[in-house]
């Protein structure tokens, strides 16, 4: 695999598409007084919400690796620890994005076995920081232009 530019607009593109993904407006969290009073439907709110959340950055951090480091980690945690290693993250965002990968894995792969109270607090607290990678990310190209092609 070949370095290449990262391309500005792939970047913007995978920005607006997880966006909405948070959005309270668009994407409450479930109101954990009605949780067991009703099936939660697998829409926004309940389990695609927080996966998104957790997945956005994920995302966008293999597409740099690849582009900018032709580095291609087959799992989730191994892009935190190449983005860190590679100087995109710290070693504490790096360790933090690990976890993230980590609940992302858990919400897609064994989304069963997370209860509503678990999933509501998932929700509202450690993932709500989700947008903030694109911006650590957005801060990194800017810091090095010669990794990227594309206004």
């Amino acid at each position: 695999m070949m370095t290449s530019a990262v391309r500005a607009e792939i970047v913007a593109r995978k920005d607006l598409l997880y966006s909405e993904a948070w959005s309270e407006r668009s994407a409450p969290c479930p109101n954990p007084a009605t949780m067991n009073s009703r099936p939660m439907p697998e829409t926004r709110g309940s389990r695609i919400v927080p996966a998104a959340r957790a997945g956005g950055p994920l995302d966008l951090g293999r597409h740099i690796l690849a582009k900018a480091f032709a580095a291609a980690p087959a799992e989730y945690k191994q892009i935190a620890d190449e983005l860190a290693k590679n100087g995109v993250l710290s070693k504490e965002e790096g360790r933090i994005l690990t976890e993230m990968a980590g609940y992302r894995n858990r919400m897609v792969h064994f989304y069963h076995e997370i209860g509503e109270r678990e999933l509501y607090n998932i929700c509202r607290t450690g993932l709500s920081i989700s947008k903030g990678w694109f911006d650590t990310f957005a801060r990194w190209l800017r810091d090095h232009p010669e990794k990227v092609t594309g206004p």
